[in-house]
């Protein structure tokens, strides 16, 4: 009885930890794209900053898409998608990565669960 709950509890709060860690490695990785597309012009630095958006933007806009899909439409993540692709719209692909970038950022702190694919 109370054991079981304990070692589920403890394997809930691993999984929180390994998600976490993820998410952090992962906008490190977004930040260093992000900081090398700065130095760099032309096609390659047009690459980078897809890639970086794809990267940091995939899980939001899934994540969105199935809230939609489940009638819940105007929560944070589908405000979040629509401002990053506002942002794209608008030519301001840079911007675009740096809202959801904060945002996933924000969310490490607030809520560990948030997984990162």
């Amino acid at each position: 009885g109370e054991h079981q709950c304990d070692v589920r509890h403890d394997k809930d709060k691993e999984i929180e930890q390994e998600n976490k860690k993820r998410e952090i490695v992962l906008l490190i990785v977004v930040a260093c794209i992000y900081i090398l597309s700065i130095f760099v012009k032309g096609d390659i630095k047009g690459y980078l900053m897809c890639i970086a958006y794809i990267l940091v933007a995939f899980k939001i806009i899934s994540t969105a898409l199935k809230n939609i899909f489940r009638g819940n439409i105007l929560d944070e993540t589908f405000l979040m998608a629509l401002a990053s692709l506002g942002a794209i719209y608008i030519g301001q692909l840079e911007e675009a990565i740096a809202v959801l970038f904060l945002y996933r950022l924000r969310r490490v702190h607030r809520r560990p669960s948030y997984y990162v694919f």
